[in-house]
Order: C-alpha cells, then sequence, then structure tokens
C-alpha cells in the first residue's frame, strides 16, 4: 500500500517580445496577507512579488496515508510541501518604474500541514506552516514563517 501519494509539478513560461510588465509571467504567490492554503502555488510569495520573461517553477507534495482512528469527525493526514523557482528578465530596463524581483537566484519554500483534523464528511479543515529560505528570505527569521489554514475536499 505504500506510505502515501507523491503529488510533482512542474510549470514553465517564457514570454517572446517587448510586452508591459503585466504580460510578464508572474509566479503564483498566495503568501502575503492571504491565510489559505493553495497546491502548486508558493505558500510564502506574494501576489505579484516576482516577474520574469522566462520562468521554471516545481512543486512537491507527500502526502502521507492517512491516520486511521474511531473517530468520525478527525483522520489526521499530514502533508510535506517544497517548491522552488527559477526566472530571469531580459529586458528589465523597460520596467523602470515599477519595484519588481525576478528569481534569478532561485526562490525556495518548505512547509508542513496537517489536513483533517477536523471532518465533516467529504470537506476537511486543517492548518499549515512554511518556510521561506534562500537568497529572497526576509532579514528576520519570524517574517519567514507563513501559517495557513488548510480546507479540503476528498472526492471518492
Amino acid at each position: 500500500r505504500g506510505a502515501g501519494n507523491l503529488n510533482l509539478v512542474s510549470k514553465s513560461g517564457m514570454t517572446i517580445g517587448n510586452v508591459p510588465l503585466t504580460l510578464q509571467q508572474i509566479q503564483e504567490g498566495t503568501g502575503i496577507n492571504y491565510t489559505l492554503s493553495v497546491a502548486n502555488t508558493f505558500e510564502t510569495m506574494g501576489p505579484s512579488e516576482f516577474f520574469s520573461d522566462k520562468f521554471s517553477a516545481l512543486f512537491v507534495r507527500f502526502t502521507f496515508l492517512p491516520i486511521k482512528n474511531k473517530s468520525t469527525w478527525s483522520e489526521p493526514t499530514f502533508v510535506i510541501h517544497n517548491a522552488a523557482a527559477f526566472g530571469e528578465m531580459q529586458n528589465r530596463g523597460d520596467h523602470q518604474m515599477f519595484d519588481f524581483k525576478t528569481p534569478d537566484n532561485g526562490f525556495y519554500e518548505s512547509g508542513f500541514i496537517a489536513d483533517y483534523l477536523l471532518k465533516f464528511g467529504p470537506l476537511g479543515f486543517g492548518a499549515g506552516v512554511f518556510y521561506r529560505y534562500g537568497p529572497y528570505e526576509f532579514a528576520e527569521t519570524k517574517d519567514n514563517f507563513f501559517y495557513k489554514v488548510s480546507v479540503r475536499l476528498k472526492f471518492l
């Protein structure tokens, strides 16, 4: 039966030509001021924090098998989350009026989610903690931690 399920998602994109910043590749961040965990996004990156004309991202989640108990309201399921992105901007000089970052040096994050701590039929609620590290981590360690609520719907 194994220990769980491995989910790998790779995303890449490239913008050709000299286009406005809003039409460049935007890495999908749900970190700052967003307290809901969203799979296959950067949980610690702010929305529109990073732009690039070429990028590649990898999302890896391992979901352990649920812990079976006699409870009908809880079925804890633990998830390990890792994500990384690399990107570059060739025409950065064309966007001087905007303050943005490009993940040239690599953006990294990891996290741990406890799903289905509360369970109502197929609907489950949990919590997660994520950590941002590497070249784009914040100066204060406490600012690199992000806490989120997990809402999952299990289809049979």
